[in-house]
């Protein structure tokens, strides 16, 4: 069986523990979950969407506009902070949810999207598709019906589609280049609402973060576009990477396993275990102690024989194979589980009794959810 342990503030109901509990300051388990048989795990700023092992999503937090995909208003529905199921999927056998800080994402086991609540730009416009503004539980997403999806990546306001033969479609917001692709016309709400395909091939794993994003090819190599203002993207450049660029650093170490990211800076976990940061330093959120200016090229972390990596907004996470967490970066809200709110410039181990065999992690601006599995 699985377990979720969260902590961090609930002032949004992101922890699932109902609306009495203000903040957690250290980790707790979620027993109201363990009903649901969860199996995956994804967090966006305010809310969580969670897939359980017979394939259907479970919700919980923030229901501004219906990004948890369910009525939480009506008389006999569950509460936003009560985690429940999502409306609009009984038919549907989910495989994987993937949340933005507005939009929520699954991708059913036949290739089909579904989606509910809105892309938002950075003056606040929103667009659903063309004829549509706003959802407010998941519905099959028409723009993308004709494709057949093979995984989904979505961070903030943009997404990516890696198709089954390997192509990578992007669409959202645009106002930081995160599409990957040149724009030629622009559209007055900042969105771009039908997925087009962008210029890498063979491409075989996908991660969206804040503004910026990165795909894996067949070969191993690493592509990087969107906001690079603090070097998020492992460029030297400062203006923003408008389409795909090579990572060259990567090309002679050990192949990537996993790429996280927040809004300014971004984590590289490695086959082997090891973990480079770069991007800001502003908080402490590479992980690499006191540090002045920005880091545009990977430096590596004092942490060895990683497993998962993940981070948030500002700060970021990482587990080991003898199962030990660790948390870093910005202490506000108690979000690094450290019981207090002070910011840690290098990596701080985690205590929790309540940890099984760690398989994700997740978190939003304010909490943290792990998932671990337990052997009966």
């Amino acid at each position: 069986m699985h377990k979720i342990v969260c902590y961090g503030s609930n002032d949004c109901g992101e922890l699932g523990l109902g609306q009495n509990v203000e903040e957690v300051r250290y980790p707790i388990h979620v027993e109201s979950l363990d009903d649901f048989h969860i199996e995956k795990i994804s967090c966006g700023s305010l809310h969580v969407a969670a897939l359980t092992r017979d394939g259907k999503v479970v919700t919980w937090g923030c229901n501004d506009e219906g990004v948890l995909g369910r009525d939480t208003k009506s008389e006999g529905n569950p509460d936003e902070n009560v985690p429940a199921y999502a409306q609009g999927l009984d038919d549907v056998v989910i495989v994987k949810v993937a949340c933005g800080s507005n939009i929520t994402l699954s991708l059913s086991e036949k290739g089909q999207l579904y989606a509910t609540r809105t892309f938002r730009d950075n003056n606040g416009k929103t667009g659903f598709t063309s004829a549509i503004n706003k959802q407010s539980m998941f519905v099959k997403y028409s723009p993308t019906s004709h494709l057949k999806i093979a995984d989904i990546a979505v961070r903030d306001n943009h997404a990516l589609l890696l198709m089954t033969h390997s192509d990578l479609y992007t669409f959202g917001c645009m106002d930081s280049f995160q599409l990957g692709r040149r724009i030629l016309v622009r559209k007055p709400n900042g969105l771009m609402l039908i997925p087009e395909k962008i210029s890498i091939n063979r491409i075989r794993k996908i991660f969206a973060k804040g503004n910026h994003s990165f795909a894996i090819d067949d070969d191993g190599m690493i592509y990087s576009w969107g906001q690079n203002a603090e070097g998020q993207c492992g460029s030297e450049l400062s203006n923003p990477i408008i389409t795909p660029m090579k990572l060259e650093f990567f090309k002679n170490l050990f192949k990537v396993k996993r790429i996280s990211a927040g809004l300014h800076h971004t984590l590289v976990l490695l086959e082997n275990g090891n973990v480079y940061s770069f991007g800001s330093t502003r908080y402490g959120q590479l992980g690499i102690g006191a540090s002045e200016g920005n880091r545009k090229s990977p430096v590596k972390i004092n942490l060895d024989n990683c497993k998962y990596i993940a981070t948030r907004d500002h700060h970021s996470m990482a587990v080991n194979n003898k199962n030990k967490v660790y948390t870093w970066g910005f202490g506000r809200t108690y979000a690094l589980g450290n019981q207090s709110e002070n910011n840690e410039l290098l990596p701080f181990e985690l205590e929790c009794e309540e940890f099984g065999e760690i398989t994700e992690i997740g978190g939003g601006s304010q909490y943290l959810a792990i998932l671990s599995s337990f052997h009966n």
